[in-house]
């Protein structure tokens, strides 16, 4: 059996990128309303995709390590 502790880390950060996306959500209003702005979150998503990725390699190579 692997180790779950990388899995449990790359799930915290996952948290941690939406809680971020979240708390960010306060200003929606203000910097949504133009283009450098909207990036701001746009780039605060594509992170948790990319994060939500790891977490799914991650669980595979545990799962399926030999795929």
């Amino acid at each position: 059996m692997k180790d779950k502790t990388p899995i449990e880390h790359a799930i915290r950060d996952l948290e941690s990128r939406i809680s971020d996306l979240q708390n960010g959500l306060k200003d929606w209003d203000n910097l949504s309303i133009n283009r450098s702005g909207a990036s701001v979150y746009k780039e605060k998503a594509k992170r948790i995709v990319l994060q939500a990725q790891a977490v799914e390699s991650l669980v595979r190579e545990s799962v399926f390590p030999n795929l």
